[in-house]
């Protein structure tokens, strides 16, 4: 269910509890932090059809990220963090994703797939790394509420690939 009913009856209730780093998001947070990257999307020239790409650890940034793509309809394609360069870079050239943003740790990772992908943006979650921005820090500059025109956004999920390249479902 989207949390902005949540948000907007009961802000203060907790949305994450990340037991393992004590953290609670609560609602109002959540949905602050999806709408501000819902405006940074549309200001990097995302429009709805478009398509971004999660490669991410199991984190709490993955909530605000996938909300912020759902608000204004791209294709969310989440790629596994177990593939190798050249597979991330297929993925990204195949799902026709603008963006790739991944988690600090896979900051390696991430530079070797965007070698191989001519034109995909590429940001970290909390850091900064050549030639990949920092999420966190760019996303704080826009408002915390909602874009104009949100539109449904979806999941684009890639099979394993047992006879070939992985495939877009």
């Amino acid at each position: 269910m989207h949390p902005r009913p949540f948000a907007i009856s009961d802000p203060d209730r907790p949305a994450i509890i990340l037991p393992a780093t004590d953290q609670t998001i609560t609602y109002g947070q959540l949905e602050a932090a999806a709408n501000r990257g819902a405006h940074l999307l549309r200001a990097l020239g995302c429009v709805r059809g478009d398509g971004i790409a999660l490669l991410m650890d199991n984190e709490a940034a993955i909530f605000d990220l996938g909300w912020a793509a759902q608000r204004i309809g791209l294709y969310l394609t989440s790629i596994s963090t177990k593939l190798s360069a050249a597979d991330i870079a297929y993925i990204l050239w195949d799902s026709g994703a603008r963006i790739l943003i991944a988690s600090d740790r896979l900051a390696s990772l991430a530079q070797a797939a965007l070698a191989e992908a001519d034109g995909v943006q590429g940001y970290l979650v909390d850091t900064a790394v050549d030639p990949l921005k920092n999420w966190s820090a760019s996303v704080v500059r826009y408002p915390d509420t909602p874009v104009p025109n949100e539109s449904a956004g979806t999941d684009m999920l890639y099979s394993s690939g047992t006879t070939g390249r992985p495939k877009g479902v």
